[in-house]
């Protein structure tokens, strides 16, 4: 992911946080009752980078909307939602180059 924000251009800064919010989404899916493999899918455009993280969760699992890691998302990303997709508990997170001003948070 570092790569390919690189190859767009994104600022160092930029590239951190996306790999913040690439180990960030892996913890909020291991943290919610993900088992087996962990999928990674990447969508660039010009100025954005989309990321869907997918893992088979176990009937028990909580939601993973809640804790410190799901606010570190929600702080670093542009856009960040969670879904229940064929696959399982699928988290996509989009940043795009700049900072995030969210004022809601």
């Amino acid at each position: 992911a570092g790569v390919i924000a690189s190859r767009l251009e994104f600022s160092l800064d930029d590239i951190d946080d996306l790999r913040i919010l690439i180990d960030e989404a892996a913890s909020v899916l291991l943290t919610s009752g993900a088992q087996g493999t962990l999928h990674c899918e990447i969508e660039t455009a010009e100025d954005t980078i989309r990321f869907r993280l997918t893992a088979a969760v176990t009937s028990g699992a909580t939601s993973p909307e809640e804790g410190f890691a799901w606010s570190i998302l929600r702080a670093l990303a542009h856009e960040v939602s969670s879904e229940v997709g064929e696959r399982g508990q699928v988290i996509s997170v989009t940043r795009s180059r700049g900072p995030v001003l969210d004022t809601a948070f």
